[in-house]
């Protein structure tokens, strides 16, 4: 709700086991997954159209902030619940592309610094 990064993010069964509490800079929004699935919601608030639909409904010029009521005002054309599943698991699957090319970049990074150190001795 609060900060220069209004972003969306999915909290997972193992995430909720912890007991993590959200900080007052966040909105937690508990939905009817017979209606809409998070991961639908995070996507579309994410999204280019969703960021610039927060942005329009953010008020403050240095920390742009959300409130609650504005937020409910939010229109979102929400398909059926079997397209919302094919998007959660691209959803997912783009997650995962991420995190390997992340740990990719991460062992290239190493190789080159190695290679580097190397080369320089």
């Amino acid at each position: 709700s609060k900060g220069t990064n209004l972003r969306a993010a999915v909290i997972s069964e193992e995430q909720e086991k912890l007991n993590l509490v959200a900080p007052a800079s966040c909105l937690v929004i508990d939905l009817d997954i017979n209606k809409i699935l998070p991961e639908f919601l995070t996507l579309f608030l994410n999204s280019e159209y969703g960021q610039s639909l927060l942005d329009s409904l953010s008020k403050g010029s240095m920390i742009q902030n959300i409130s609650v009521s504005s937020l409910k005002s939010i229109e979102i054309n929400v398909p059926e619940l079997s397209k919302q599943k094919v998007i959660s698991e691209v959803f997912y699957q783009h997650t995962q592309a991420l995190m390997v090319l992340e740990k990719m970049k991460k062992k290239h990074l190493t190789v080159m610094e190695a290679t580097l150190q190397k080369l320089m001795a």
